[in-house]
């Protein structure tokens, strides 16, 4: 069979829980992977993509989380308001136990395309290049693809050393 519930456009499917089949899909796989990092790359940051956040990876406790971002939208709106929100619904991630670490490094370059990665799994860790932002996935016709070829794996390593190395935590 040649469905992979990861390389997906659910908005395609003609069922009403499209969405919802789909963010469950997404959500078990990255509990399944056992993975203790997940990395988050969006060259924007919104406080609601931490919500959203939560209700993909916190079904594993104890996990860290790495947000990489460009914070595109600061550039254009209340850069404290968004600082000031995003701190909060992160502080209460930790506070709560959710995750184990939770941090925001923001890129001192440029990306456009966003990914999630997990990592040190106890089986194949996910790579997904993801069309859209946290808050919008799923929604209309944006879809995950999987990345399954090692080549470019390695590229997106290479892409989050080269992001952790020159960004500031945020």
């Amino acid at each position: 069979m040649d469905y992979d519930p990861l390389t997906v456009i659910p908005g395609l499917w003609d069922r009403p829980n499209y969405r919802d089949e789909a963010l469950t899909s997404l959500e078990n796989a990255f509990a399944d992977t056992g993975a203790k990092q997940i990395i988050i790359m969006d060259p924007y940051l919104e406080p609601w993509a931490i919500q959203k956040t939560i209700e993909l990876f916190a079904k594993r406790m104890g996990r860290e989380i790495i947000f990489l971002t460009r914070l595109k939208n600061a550039e254009k709106g209340d850069k404290e308001e968004l600082e000031r929100k995003t701190k909060e619904a992160q502080l209460e991630t930790i506070r709560k136990g959710i995750f184990k670490d939770f941090s925001i490094r923001k890129t001192r370059f440029e990306f456009h395309d966003r990914y999630i990665v997990s990592r040190e799994g106890k089986g194949d860790d996910l790579y997904l290049l993801v069309n859209t932002s946290l808050g919008t996935i799923y929604k209309k016709f944006s879809g995950t693809l999987r990345i399954t070829n090692r080549s470019y794996r390695r590229q997106v390593d290479a892409f989050i050393i080269k992001a952790i190395e020159q960004s500031e935590v945020w």
